[in-house]
């Protein structure tokens, strides 16, 4: 537990959406608070990250309170603090990019930023904010990797090392380029962009990957954080997809042994594979022309009559027919 810094409480700027000032839409474009809060019925209810906002609305005259209301953030799971920060508390805190700041007398008298509130947890007793950092890093059940400009691990938890199935010594120092995906990586350094929900399969790890910037007060980024989630069911449909490929090259092996031709078609009638002996005078092109094509639809160009796979579909049962081409070849 430690005590708030007071000069890091920021004031709560706000618009009614009842009844707006006129001309907020210009007063928009001038606040320099990062922060943005929503009032209804003199009542605090959302916020918005200007920030955000303007990246992505052009501020005109006809922006209206709805926009606002749509691109916001309901305060409900937003932390509410006294003067004293506990551990639980902290951890909420993590969640949101503010917290809400209240007096004595349960009234809200401002907000404060995330950074700010490890920034100060940080700047107090050292031996406390270590083991405070290491609680932090072993209670998050995601893997975290810290990486540097140069792209090297610097640090990481143990959910991490444990869902790369690896060691901390073969991961800090080295290069992150090892571990994860090069391009991902050199695309948040050069874009300041977060990469969300990358499925990274290897022989050893089935995980979701993502990454986002570390940056500085200049918005430069310094580092690049990546968060990994392991998931089981990752690793079994890997498994079942490799399975599948196994058994679709059995089927072609043999297919290719067999001296019969042998046509596989969907329940549409397009064509989806085909033995390699197959019937070149009565086709007059190579059958990987028609992969995908309606084999019904042939019959109606006049390529051949009757077609086999048109009465399979029709009478759903074992079809013995003798087809003949436009040119008379049977």
């Amino acid at each position: 537990m430690f005590l708030l810094a007071k000069e890091k409480i920021r004031p709560i700027i706000s618009i009614s959406i009842d009844c707006p000032e006129e001309g907020w839409q210009h007063q928009l474009k001038d606040y320099s608070d990062p922060f943005l809060f929503l009032m209804k019925d003199s009542q605090l209810f959302s916020y918005i990250r200007l920030k955000d906002f303007l990246l992505t609305n052009q501020i005109e005259k006809d922006t209206t309170l709805t926009d606002l209301v749509e691109n916001s953030v309901p305060l409900e799971n937003v932390c509410k603090l006294n003067e004293t920060i506990s551990l639980p508390l902290l951890f909420q805190i993590i969640g949101e990019p503010i917290a809400l700041v209240k007096d004595k007398q349960e009234e809200i008298i401002g907000y404060i930023r995330r950074e700010d509130v490890l920034v100060e947890l940080f700047k107090q007793e050292n031996r406390h904010s270590f083991d405070l950092l290491k609680i932090i890093l072993t209670s998050i059940p995601m893997g975290i990797f810290v990486v540097d400009q140069e792209r090297k691990i610097v640090n990481c938890n143990d959910s991490g090392i444990k869902m790369m199935k690896t060691i901390r010594e073969d991961v800090i120092n080295k290069s992150a380029k090892t571990l994860f995906n090069s391009e991902h990586i050199d695309t948040v350094f050069s874009s300041n962009e977060t990469i969300l929900n990358e499925l990274e399969i290897t022989d050893k790890t089935s995980v979701l990957v993502d990454y986002s910037p570390i940056t500085n007060f200049n918005q430069k980024v310094e580092g690049v954080l990546i968060i990994v989630q392991d998931l089981p069911m990752v690793e079994k449909m890997a498994m079942e997809i490799e399975h599948i490929k196994n058994l679709n090259k059995d089927l072609n092996a043999i297919l290719s042994t067999i001296y019969d031709e042998i046509l596989v078609v969907n329940n549409k009638g397009e064509l989806i594979r085909y033995s390699d002996s197959f019937i070149s005078e009565f086709w007059r092109r190579d059958l990987k022309d028609f992969i995908g094509k309606n084999l019904i639809d042939l019959e109606d160009k006049g390529l051949f009559s009757p077609s086999v796979t048109r009465l399979v579909i029709e009478h759903k049962k074992k079809v013995s027919i003798v087809q003949e081409t436009d040119n008379g070849k049977k």
